[in-house]
């Protein structure tokens, strides 16, 4: 038996706009380590839960020309030939893809940014600094967030918490990205810091002020 995409994606051949299978296979855990010497602290989120039996997954090479649009659907097919279908008319998927800019870490940063500096440094002259946006998170369900206040408290955020109450007045903000099992890209932690006298918040939204 097995899993199928069926699918109008130009590969292995096909001519633009022809429907074709592509064959699904099974997901290696990326959480399997033979070696516990390694092991690392994390500030992540511990997501990890036994390997589903039916995680499946295909990795094309998809011609792209600016923009396109492929429509796929699932199917199964049995030894003894049978296909059963299984998406039905209207409630199947779509990709679509488009051209966007080289910034992957998921971070658009506001004018100011000083990239020729390590670490980077965000400067501003003749504004106001209280409420004034530096950045903001595409994603903020992407994101778990640690907060180190003037206090010196360390808190933790979960997107949903920071609806009860955004992550004010810190000194120092992490921003993890959380682990997806079926990501194929996954961004780098984020370190912000403030001078003295000055603090971060992280809204609810993303916004980085």
């Amino acid at each position: 038996m097995k899993v199928q995409v069926w699918s109008d994606i130009s590969l292995g051949g096909k001519n633009e706009g022809e429907w074709g299978e592509i064959d699904l296979h099974e997901v290696p855990s990326v959480l399997e380590s033979s070696n516990d010497s390694q092991a690392k602290i994390s500030l992540g989120l511990d997501d990890r839960v036994d390997k589903p039996e039916n995680l499946l997954s295909v990795i094309c090479s998809v011609p792209f020309a600016r923009s396109s649009h492929y429509s796929f659907t699932y199917r199964v097919v049995y030894s003894s030939g049978e296909i059963k279908w299984l998406g039905q008319f209207g409630r199947n998927g779509t990709v679509h893809i488009d051209a966007t800019s080289k910034n992957t870490s998921g971070i658009v940063f506001e004018e100011g940014l000083v990239e020729k500096t390590a670490p980077f440094v965000w400067s501003t002259r003749g504004k106001q600094v209280e409420d004034l946006l530096i950045a903001e998170v595409a994603h903020p369900e992407d994101w778990s967030i640690w907060a180190v206040g003037k206090n010196r408290h360390l808190t933790f955020f979960l997107p949903k918490s920071l609806f009860k109450g955004p992550a004010a007045s810190a000194s120092l903000v992490f921003l993890v990205p959380r682990f997806r099992s079926y990501a194929r890209y996954c961004p780098k932690t984020i370190i912000l810091t403030a001078s003295p006298a000055i603090s971060i918040s992280v809204s609810a939204f993303g916004r980085v002020q």
